[in-house]
């Protein structure tokens, strides 16, 4: 007699069922199902989970776990990863143009050659390191970076106030209303 119970599971981090699939030939077809039948994983657990290539546009994994997932070239376009944990992730390649990532832990995630274009990244943790070079940007991201960079005091570093004082229009596009303008 075969066996009923559903092969591939989706669970929360709190361990509630959030989605099962008895069709699904391995975890990255089980969510690219949930998805397309727009089932939230909120708060999925995907640690480490494989997930190269992967259909997620428009997905909801905000708060899911995805320390140490492959998202390689995963397709995260309008997908809402607002505090999502993305510590150690690789996402070499993905496409997340337009991408809800406010509060995401984006520690030590590879984001190489990343589309980041239209991201919302506000309040998310952006890692400093070799694995964040050649992501692609947009002016909304410029202005927050370039915000953040002359809100920063260099009293011993002329090189530093020069470039501070060349950034300053574009700074002062960043979209945070509440934080005064660059003088």
């Amino acid at each position: 007699m075969e066996n009923s119970l559903p092969k591939i599971e989706i669970r929360s981090n709190q361990d509630k069922l959030l989605y099962a699939s008895a069709t699904a030939k391995d975890l990255v077809s089980c969510v690219e199902e949930a998805v397309r039948e727009g089932i939230s994983l909120y708060d999925a657990d995907l640690f480490m989970a494989d997930l190269e290539k992967a259909q997620l546009a428009g997905a909801d994994l905000s708060f899911a776990d995805l320390r140490g997932a492959n998202l390689y070239r995963a397709k995260l376009n309008r997908a809402d990863l607002r505090k999502a944990n993305l510590t150690n992730a690789v996402l070499r390649r993905a496409d997340l143009r337009c991408a809800d990532m406010q509060g995401a832990n984006l520690e030590k995630a590879n984001l190489e050659k990343a589309n980041l274009s239209g991201a919302n990244l506000d309040f998310a943790s952006w890692y400093f390191a070799c694995e964040s070079f050649d992501c692609i940007a947009d002016e909304r991201l410029a202005a927050q970076l370039a915000y953040h960079f002359c809100r920063i005091k260099f009293p011993s570093s002329k090189i530093a106030q020069k470039a501070q004082e060349s950034l300053k229009n574009l700074a002062n596009k960043f979209h945070r209303t509440k934080c005064k303008r660059i003088k």
